[in-house]
């Protein structure tokens, strides 16, 4: 039969193996939620750019067109 100092660590020791899962699933979300933003990020940068150059080329065709050749 245990005694209560044993009852006691075998409580302290399961509390801090809970306390380590528990860490370890947060860090594991939170390093999910990093690659999510970076992702998002990486996307955003990427569709500024070919907006940039969308529009550059737009208006580059819009004073193209306006050229008098004669």
């Amino acid at each position: 039969m245990l005694t209560g100092s044993n009852t006691n660590s075998l409580d302290i020791d399961n509390d801090l193996n809970n306390i380590e899962k528990d860490n370890k699933v947060e860090n594991q979300k939170n390093s999910e939620s990093k690659k999510k933003l970076k992702s998002n990020n990486k996307k955003g940068k990427e569709q500024a750019v070919h907006k940039i150059v969308h529009n550059t080329r737009k208006s580059s065709n819009f004073k193209t067109d306006i050229v008098d050749n004669e």
